[in-house]
């Protein structure tokens, strides 16, 4: 399927969710990317069409898993530590 338009953020996803099988497709009017069950046809869930966040994949993957849909498995958050890591230190 092709997901012209789709950020570079959220492709993997979409894409790893239509191999699995599942019906992907552009809501009209919403920006947001229709998952569906394609055996009955029941909506599953919504994912953005151009999120605005680093962190839209494993955002999108806790959407999938909540839907019951195996998520992309390389696609981790930072953690908080590893955040810290590379703030800079503010000068007082």
């Amino acid at each position: 399927m092709n997901f012209r338009g789709a950020s570079a953020t959220i492709r993997p996803v979409l894409q790893h969710v239509a191999a699995q099988g599942y019906v992907v497709e552009l809501a009209a009017g919403s920006g947001h990317w229709k998952v569906s069950d394609p055996r009955t046809g029941a909506f599953l869930c919504a994912l953005p069409h151009t999120p605005s966040s680093r962190q839209a994949a494993a955002r999108a993957n806790a959407v999938l898993r909540r839907a019951g849909i195996d998520p992309r498995p390389d696609v981790h958050a930072k953690t908080k530590q590893s955040r810290a890591s590379t703030l800079r230190p503010v000068a007082q």
